[in-house]
């Protein structure tokens, strides 16, 4: 076969498979759902619910040492995803403080098991889930804290 033909083979197999790879779709188990646009969903769930979660965060929490000590504080705001098997996956930090406190919301999301995975129409699905971390080094920058808040100062 001549070179020209070759080439000609080449180029027509490159068209055909980066066709039929732009053709593909992302199936429907491969979906991540989010609650805010989809409120018909059945939301994943935390054995025993938002209370256990909360108990859960307090007893497992250990606020960094050293932003503790620079009274450094301030809500974290944590994005993951349920799979289809209660899972927690792909954590993100979507408003962060600092890296140390950022990533002690991370290891307490991480730590979260066996949720019941989200549902639409009965078939289970992965879903986006975001919860708010608190960290106050102390009472009085917690009260300090929620005063600018009520201002919109922070």
């Amino acid at each position: 076969m001549c070179n020209a033909m070759r080439h000609l083979l080449f180029l027509m197999l490159l068209f055909l498979t980066s066709s039929s790879l732009y053709g593909q779709t992302t199936s429907k188990t491969d979906t991540i759902f989010d609650l805010s646009s989809h409120p018909e969903l059945k939301a994943p769930q935390f054995p025993g619910g938002q209370n256990e979660i909360v108990k859960f965060i307090s007893k497992n929490f250990k606020y960094p040492r050293l932003a503790k000590e620079a009274r450094v504080g301030g809500i974290v705001e944590i994005k993951f995803i349920v799979d289809t098997i209660g899972n927690v996956t792909d954590i993100e930090v979507i408003k962060g403080v600092r890296e140390d406190i950022n990533n002690e919301a991370i290891r307490l999301i991480s730590l979260l098991k066996g949720w019941t995975p989200g549902e639409d129409n009965g078939k289970k699905v992965r879903v986006h889930y975001k919860i708010p971390i608190s960290f106050y080094p102390d009472e009085k920058w917690k009260e300090e804290f929620k005063r600018n808040q009520k201002l919109g100062q922070n």
